[in-house]
Protein backbone atom coordinates (compact mmCIF):
# COMPACT_ATOMS: atom_id res chain seq x y z
CA UNK A 1 0.00 0.00 0.00
CA UNK A 2 2.89 1.90 1.21
CA UNK A 3 5.90 3.40 -0.79
CA UNK A 4 8.90 5.21 0.49
CA UNK A 5 9.86 8.54 -0.23
CA UNK A 6 12.58 10.92 0.47
CA UNK A 7 13.48 13.89 -0.31
CA UNK A 8 17.30 16.39 -0.56
CA UNK A 9 17.09 19.94 1.62
CA UNK A 10 19.20 22.45 3.05
CA UNK A 11 18.26 20.69 6.57
CA UNK A 12 19.34 17.40 5.14
CA UNK A 13 17.33 14.46 3.90
CA UNK A 14 13.94 13.01 4.80
CA UNK A 15 12.01 10.35 4.21
CA UNK A 16 8.27 9.14 4.46
CA UNK A 17 5.45 7.07 3.26
CA UNK A 18 3.18 7.75 0.28
CA UNK A 19 0.01 5.94 -0.18
CA UNK A 20 -1.99 6.21 -3.87
CA UNK A 21 -6.31 7.14 -4.20
CA UNK A 22 -7.56 5.57 -7.52
CA UNK A 23 -9.61 8.60 -7.71
CA UNK A 24 -7.43 11.32 -6.21
CA UNK A 25 -8.43 14.78 -6.61
CA UNK A 26 -5.64 15.86 -3.18
CA UNK A 27 -3.18 15.12 -0.67
CA UNK A 28 -3.55 14.46 3.04
CA UNK A 29 0.12 14.74 4.89
CA UNK A 30 0.34 13.34 8.58
CA UNK A 31 2.77 15.89 10.17
CA UNK A 32 4.25 13.85 13.67
CA UNK A 33 5.16 15.81 16.63
CA UNK A 34 7.92 16.36 18.86
CA UNK A 35 10.84 12.96 18.29
CA UNK A 36 8.21 10.90 16.27
CA UNK A 37 8.57 10.07 12.75
CA UNK A 38 6.54 8.82 9.56
CA UNK A 39 6.15 5.37 10.54
CA UNK A 40 6.82 4.86 14.42
CA UNK A 41 3.09 6.28 15.62
CA UNK A 42 0.17 4.10 14.74
CA UNK A 43 -1.61 7.78 13.79
CA UNK A 44 0.88 8.22 11.28
CA UNK A 45 -0.19 5.17 8.96
CA UNK A 46 -3.86 3.99 10.54
CA UNK A 47 -5.62 6.68 8.38
CA UNK A 48 -4.38 5.71 4.91
CA UNK A 49 -7.02 4.24 4.08
CA UNK A 50 -10.01 6.65 5.19
CA UNK A 51 -7.82 9.36 3.22
CA UNK A 52 -7.62 7.22 -0.06
CA UNK A 53 -10.89 6.28 0.51
CA UNK A 54 -12.17 9.45 0.06
CA UNK A 55 -10.38 10.64 -3.08
CA UNK A 56 -6.87 11.67 -1.56
CA UNK A 57 -3.41 10.37 -1.68
CA UNK A 58 -1.80 10.09 1.77
CA UNK A 59 1.56 10.78 3.01
CA UNK A 60 3.37 10.31 6.33
CA UNK A 61 6.45 12.64 6.28
CA UNK A 62 9.58 13.08 8.45
CA UNK A 63 10.14 17.01 9.07
CA UNK A 64 12.60 18.87 10.74
CA UNK A 65 11.57 17.61 14.64
CA UNK A 66 11.89 13.87 14.07
CA UNK A 67 13.73 11.57 16.27
CA UNK A 68 16.66 12.75 17.88
CA UNK A 69 16.73 15.71 15.75
CA UNK A 70 13.94 16.98 18.22
CA UNK A 71 16.35 17.94 20.99
CA UNK A 72 17.34 21.52 18.73
CA UNK A 73 14.85 22.02 16.24
CA UNK A 74 13.71 25.27 15.11
CA UNK A 75 10.15 26.21 13.80
CA UNK A 76 11.71 28.01 10.95
CA UNK A 77 13.13 24.99 9.20
CA UNK A 78 9.22 22.84 9.21
CA UNK A 79 7.38 25.25 5.92
CA UNK A 80 10.40 25.14 3.61
CA UNK A 81 10.53 21.91 4.37
CA UNK A 82 6.70 20.83 4.10
CA UNK A 83 6.73 23.51 1.01
CA UNK A 84 9.53 21.17 -0.72
CA UNK A 85 7.58 17.91 0.23
CA UNK A 86 4.35 19.11 -1.48
CA UNK A 87 5.96 20.43 -4.09
CA UNK A 88 7.48 16.38 -4.87
CA UNK A 89 4.76 14.63 -4.15
CA UNK A 90 1.38 17.24 -5.21
CA UNK A 91 2.55 20.13 -7.47
CA UNK A 92 -1.57 20.91 -7.91
CA UNK A 93 -4.57 19.98 -6.24
CA UNK A 94 -6.31 20.24 -2.54
CA UNK A 95 -4.17 19.42 0.52
CA UNK A 96 -5.53 18.53 4.06
CA UNK A 97 -3.27 18.76 6.87
CA UNK A 98 -3.19 16.21 9.52
CA UNK A 99 -0.96 17.22 12.81
CA UNK A 100 -0.04 14.96 15.89
CA UNK A 101 1.06 17.18 18.85
CA UNK A 102 3.13 19.31 18.29
CA UNK A 103 2.88 18.85 14.72
CA UNK A 104 -0.76 20.10 15.09
CA UNK A 105 0.41 23.83 16.80
CA UNK A 106 2.95 23.53 13.48
CA UNK A 107 -0.31 23.49 10.95
CA UNK A 108 -2.04 25.98 13.27
CA UNK A 109 0.84 28.25 12.88
CA UNK A 110 1.34 28.00 9.41
CA UNK A 111 -2.62 28.24 8.84
CA UNK A 112 -3.06 31.66 11.35
CA UNK A 113 0.59 33.05 9.63
CA UNK A 114 -0.68 33.27 6.17
CA UNK A 115 2.06 31.18 4.29
CA UNK A 116 1.12 32.41 0.70
CA UNK A 117 2.50 29.26 -1.03
CA UNK A 118 0.47 26.94 1.52
CA UNK A 119 -2.98 28.69 2.29
CA UNK A 120 -4.69 28.61 -1.06
CA UNK A 121 -4.30 25.02 -1.46
CA UNK A 122 -5.33 23.92 2.38
CA UNK A 123 -8.77 23.27 2.84
CA UNK A 124 -9.12 21.48 5.88
CA UNK A 125 -7.10 20.75 9.29
CA UNK A 126 -6.53 17.90 11.69
CA UNK A 127 -5.65 18.75 15.04
CA UNK A 128 -4.58 15.16 17.07
CA UNK A 129 -4.11 15.98 20.78
CA UNK A 130 -3.45 19.98 20.40
CA UNK A 131 -1.59 20.90 23.53
CA UNK A 132 -0.40 24.10 25.87
CA UNK A 133 2.94 23.91 25.18
CA UNK A 134 3.98 26.51 27.42
CA UNK A 135 2.28 24.70 30.29
CA UNK A 136 3.68 21.79 29.63
CA UNK A 137 7.59 22.19 29.23
CA UNK A 138 7.91 25.41 31.31
CA UNK A 139 4.49 24.98 33.61
CA UNK A 140 1.30 25.85 35.24
CA UNK A 141 1.02 29.30 36.62
CA UNK A 142 2.47 32.83 35.07
CA UNK A 143 4.77 33.08 37.82
CA UNK A 144 6.31 29.65 37.86
CA UNK A 145 6.56 30.49 33.65
CA UNK A 146 8.49 33.64 33.95
CA UNK A 147 11.29 32.12 36.05
CA UNK A 148 11.42 29.32 34.07
CA UNK A 149 12.07 31.86 31.01
CA UNK A 150 14.48 33.77 33.12
CA UNK A 151 16.32 30.32 34.01
CA UNK A 152 16.61 29.72 30.22
CA UNK A 153 17.85 33.00 29.00
CA UNK A 154 20.66 32.33 31.41
CA UNK A 155 21.34 29.06 30.24
CA UNK A 156 21.46 30.30 26.88
CA UNK A 157 23.96 32.97 27.69
CA UNK A 158 26.02 31.06 29.08
CA UNK A 159 26.17 27.71 27.09
CA UNK A 160 24.55 28.80 23.91
CA UNK A 161 21.64 27.75 22.04
CA UNK A 162 22.25 23.89 22.05
CA UNK A 163 22.80 23.13 25.65
CA UNK A 164 20.70 20.35 26.75
CA UNK A 165 18.17 21.67 29.87
CA UNK A 166 19.07 19.09 32.89
CA UNK A 167 16.73 16.58 33.95
CA UNK A 168 15.56 18.47 36.89
CA UNK A 169 14.51 21.24 34.91
CA UNK A 170 12.59 18.79 32.14
CA UNK A 171 13.27 14.96 32.34
CA UNK A 172 11.23 12.97 29.78
CA UNK A 173 13.38 13.80 26.56
CA UNK A 174 16.71 15.65 25.22
CA UNK A 175 15.54 19.31 24.91
CA UNK A 176 17.61 22.04 24.19
CA UNK A 177 17.75 26.10 25.67
CA UNK A 178 16.86 27.32 22.15
CA UNK A 179 14.29 24.96 21.22
CA UNK A 180 12.42 25.62 24.29
CA UNK A 181 13.05 29.42 24.07
CA UNK A 182 12.16 28.98 20.05
CA UNK A 183 8.99 26.91 20.67
CA UNK A 184 7.97 26.90 24.02
CA UNK A 185 7.74 30.81 25.45
CA UNK A 186 4.75 32.58 25.90
CA UNK A 187 3.64 34.39 22.62
CA UNK A 188 5.97 32.34 20.77
CA UNK A 189 4.65 31.06 17.49
CA UNK A 190 3.92 27.60 18.70
CA UNK A 191 1.74 29.38 21.92
CA UNK A 192 -0.95 28.69 19.47
CA UNK A 193 -2.98 26.42 22.25
CA UNK A 194 -2.95 28.11 25.05
CA UNK A 195 -5.35 26.00 27.78
CA UNK A 196 -4.07 28.06 30.20
CA UNK A 197 -5.91 30.37 29.60
CA UNK A 198 -9.91 30.94 28.15
CA UNK A 199 -9.17 29.76 23.93
CA UNK A 200 -11.38 32.49 22.94
CA UNK A 201 -10.00 34.96 20.57
CA UNK A 202 -6.34 32.47 20.79
CA UNK A 203 -4.89 31.61 18.03
CA UNK A 204 -6.07 28.32 17.36
CA UNK A 205 -10.00 29.55 17.32
CA UNK A 206 -8.61 31.80 14.15
CA UNK A 207 -8.47 29.29 11.76
CA UNK A 208 -9.14 30.27 8.17
CA UNK A 209 -10.19 26.47 7.07
CA UNK A 210 -12.47 24.13 8.72
CA UNK A 211 -10.91 21.98 11.75
CA UNK A 212 -11.39 18.45 13.25
CA UNK A 213 -10.03 18.15 16.56
CA UNK A 214 -9.10 15.05 18.64
CA UNK A 215 -8.61 15.22 22.55
CA UNK A 216 -7.59 11.85 24.27
CA UNK A 217 -9.89 11.69 27.65
CA UNK A 218 -6.67 10.63 29.27
CA UNK A 219 -4.42 12.83 27.11
CA UNK A 220 -1.22 13.40 30.21
CA UNK A 221 -0.52 16.64 27.82
CA UNK A 222 -4.01 18.11 28.15
CA UNK A 223 -4.07 21.06 30.73
CA UNK A 224 -5.82 21.57 33.13
CA UNK A 225 -7.80 18.64 32.02
CA UNK A 226 -8.92 16.56 29.25
CA UNK A 227 -12.51 17.43 28.97
CA UNK A 228 -11.54 21.22 30.27
CA UNK A 229 -9.38 21.55 26.27
CA UNK A 230 -12.24 19.74 24.75
CA UNK A 231 -15.21 21.82 25.88
CA UNK A 232 -12.97 25.14 26.19
CA UNK A 233 -12.21 24.32 22.32
CA UNK A 234 -15.80 23.61 21.43
CA UNK A 235 -16.95 26.22 23.00
CA UNK A 236 -14.63 28.92 21.17
CA UNK A 237 -14.72 27.76 17.72
CA UNK A 238 -16.58 26.28 14.99
CA UNK A 239 -14.68 23.41 14.89
CA UNK A 240 -15.94 20.03 15.00
CA UNK A 241 -14.18 18.55 18.52
CA UNK A 242 -14.21 14.78 19.91
CA UNK A 243 -12.87 14.14 23.27
CA UNK A 244 -12.22 10.85 22.81
CA UNK A 245 -12.90 8.61 25.58
CA UNK A 246 -10.30 6.70 27.52
CA UNK A 247 -7.17 7.36 24.57
CA UNK A 248 -3.74 8.65 25.34
CA UNK A 249 -1.77 11.62 24.10
CA UNK A 250 -1.21 9.23 21.08
CA UNK A 251 -5.35 8.60 20.97
CA UNK A 252 -4.49 4.74 21.68
CA UNK A 253 -6.08 2.81 21.74
CA UNK A 254 -8.87 4.19 20.34
CA UNK A 255 -7.50 4.86 16.78
CA UNK A 256 -10.61 2.63 14.86
CA UNK A 257 -12.58 5.22 16.92
CA UNK A 258 -10.61 8.05 15.50
CA UNK A 259 -10.73 6.57 12.36
CA UNK A 260 -14.45 6.49 12.10
CA UNK A 261 -14.93 10.29 13.33
CA UNK A 262 -12.19 11.42 10.71
CA UNK A 263 -14.70 9.38 7.67
CA UNK A 264 -17.60 10.75 8.66
CA UNK A 265 -16.34 14.45 9.33
CA UNK A 266 -14.60 13.61 5.31
CA UNK A 267 -17.92 12.16 4.30
CA UNK A 268 -20.07 15.46 5.28
CA UNK A 269 -17.15 18.24 4.19
CA UNK A 270 -15.90 16.24 0.99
Amino acid sequence: MFEIVSLDTDFGRFHGLFAKSDHATGLAIHIHGTGGNFYGNTIATAFASVYTRHGFNYATLNVPGYDATAATERLSQFAPVLEKWITKLAPTGELVLQGHSLGALKIINLLVAGNSFLNSRITRAVLMSPFDIVSFYLGKTDGEIAEKVEILKEWQRKHGDDYLVPKSFFEWWPISVGTLLDLATPGSPCDVFPSRMNLSGTPVTKLPRPALVFIGGNDFASFPTPRHVATNIAESSAFKVHEVSDAAHNLEPQINTVADHLDRWLSASV
